[in-house]
């Protein structure tokens, strides 16, 4: 009976042994598993008006050629809260990784780059507009008498005729827009060329206006300035 009780104790000691090798085996190759993780945002950096949103199922690439932006070895979509995970190879734990995302949102082309080694897991991918593809001007509507307040909901014309800009008739502009209530006019891919701003609101019994401020546009880039409207 004791010799038998020996031989069970001895079975168990083996058996526990063994679940020890497995786990601590398990944890090993767990610990071998290599990640990349990370976030994707979008920042609007021309108009300001998206700061570091996420971006949902949305294509993210990996690549381990830092030059080559067309092909890639990996892909992933990110997730509802704009997160993504690549998987790595153990083999490849050594080599720096190119992370892209490429991609149109509101008929404008967004572009993310960010480089990395494996194991890193607080990646933030950011997307911002692609400026080679994007001109226009940002205007910051002023009263002349009072230049740090700006003049909300501005009525903004544009010209690209100086003659039509002093004669001042809504119908012979490009297009008319509206400042925003703090006073910001934007206006995004305009042929190059020279255009003529025009300014105006009524305030009570004040008009504020201003005529034909030039204003060059590059081919590709945004134009930022002031404009200074006074009281007629």
């Amino acid at each position: 009976m004791y010799s038998l009780k020996i031989e069970i104790m001895k079975h168990l000691s083996i058996l526990i042994l063994a679940a020890i090798a497995a786990t601590t085996c398990n944890k090993s190759v767990e610990e071998q598993q290599l990640y990349l993780r990370g976030r994707l945002f979008l920042l609007d950096t021309v108009t300001n008006n998206i700061m570091y949103q996420p971006l949902s199922s949305k294509k993210v690439t990996l690549s381990d050629q830092p030059d080559d932006s067309l092909n890639f070895i990996y892909s992933v979509n990110t997730n509802a809260e704009g997160y993504f995970v690549f998987n790595i190879p153990e083999s490849q734990s050594d080599a720096s990784f190119t992370l892209r995302y490429e991609d149109s949102i509101g008929g404008y082309r967004y572009l993310a780059r960010a480089t990395t080694s494996a194991g890193n897991d607080s990646i933030r991918l950011i997307a911002k507009p692609d400026l080679t593809r994007i001109n226009g001007f940002i205007l910051y509507v002023k009263d002349s008498l009072e230049p740090a307040g700006s003049i909300p909901r501005c009525t903004v014309s544009i010209y690209n005729s100086k003659l039509l800009a002093e004669i001042s008739d809504p119908a012979g502009a490009v297009e008319t827009i509206m400042a925003d209530n703090n006073g910001k006019a934007i206006k995004l891919n305009l042929p190059a060329g020279n255009y003529y701003i025009n300014a105006q609101k009524q305030i009570d019994t004040i008009m504020l206006q201003r005529i034909g401020k030039m204003i060059v546009l590059p081919q590709s880039g945004i134009i930022r300035d002031t404009l200074q409207v006074r009281r007629k």
